[in-house]
């Protein structure tokens, strides 16, 4: 496994998945199998830098509903965090 910090309060850790979480001020635009995002503030939930690591199609957004309402143009499917729920990528 490999986790790559981005700055600020984001990483990116590789498995058999690529994980984004809290992406911010990013320079890479390497797609993502999944982005997880804590929290609405913008330097969590960056609908820019959200865009360029999402691939519609591929890509799976998992936060809270009010940071999933800023993404929703992207074309990417989403899943609602919420306390205590565990996913499983499959």
């Amino acid at each position: 496994m490999k986790i790559r910090f981005l700055g600020h309060a984001g990483f990116i850790i590789e498995d058999r998945f690529k994980i984004s979480i809290d992406p911010y001020d990013i320079t890479t635009e390497e797609k993502m199998d999944f982005i997880f995002i804590t929290h609405a503030h913008y330097d969590h939930c960056s609908p820019e830098d959200i865009a360029r690591l999402a691939d519609p199609g591929k890509t799976v957004i998992i936060a809270p509903t009010d940071c999933l309402e800023k993404v929703a143009t992207l074309g990417v499917r989403t899943v609602e965090v919420k306390p205590g729920r565990e996913y499983d990528p499959g």
